[in-house]
């Protein structure tokens, strides 16, 4: 599948099913509000939930979140890879993004296909799992055929059939305004990593 197609329906508010290093997400342009309230419908999810978001790269990352000169050593150290950092959101974010806490979750993938993405698309998606809520996250492309089946073929899926190894999905870090660390979810990279590079930092 070519990324300008991809691209295209994107930017059409379209809803995409893509691969990352961890596991298969569901991805709209944030700018659509009504393509984000589908993803809730999709996956069976309430809406007052935060769902994170794919960005390309740090500078991407500094117009969403406000990112202090310490957690911009956190993104350089450990982007692109399997780690979400939650982050103070700015006020253009939108709130179906942030769920209204304030906050909002940045990944910068690893994976092949989201690198080839942002070398074409210059926006920002959702990331969040590519399941009905409560079901086991996708990591082949067949595991999304329930898509078809229940009336959701405007996603469109990846034509990418490479399976992932089993994950459980990136691991979830928020850092708050006075710069401390909270695991909200331990993923495929180990919370110890990012504390040992704090208490590195710390000492500096």
């Amino acid at each position: 599948m070519k990324y300008d197609i991809i691209k295209e329906h994107l930017e059409k508010g379209g809803i995409l099913a893509y691969p990352t290093e961890t596991v298969w997400g569901f991805g709209a342009d944030i700018r659509f509000s009504k393509s984000l309230e589908r993803i809730f419908e999709i996956k069976g999810r309430e809406a007052v939930k935060a769902m994170s978001v794919l960005v390309k790269d740090n500078y991407q990352a500094k117009r969403l979140a406000v990112v202090t000169p310490k957690t911009e050593k956190f993104l350089e150290m450990f982007w692109p890879g399997p780690v979400t950092f939650v982050l103070k959101a700015k006020e253009s974010v939108p709130p179906v993004i942030t769920g209204d806490t304030g906050f909002v979750g940045l990944r910068c993938s690893s994976h092949a296909f989201v690198r080839g993405l942002f070398k074409t698309f210059d926006g920002v998606i959702t990331t969040t799992s590519a399941n009905r809520s409560g079901e086991p996250p996708a990591l082949r492309r067949e595991d999304l055929s329930w898509l078809s089946e229940n009336g959701f073929g405007e996603v469109l899926c990846v034509d990418w059939t490479e399976p992932l190894a089993v994950s459980p999905g990136s691991t979830v870090v928020k850092i708050d305004e006075a710069g401390k660390l909270e695991c909200l979810r331990q993923g495929d990279l180990d919370f110890s990593l990012l504390s040992d590079f704090n208490s590195r930092l710390a000492a500096v």
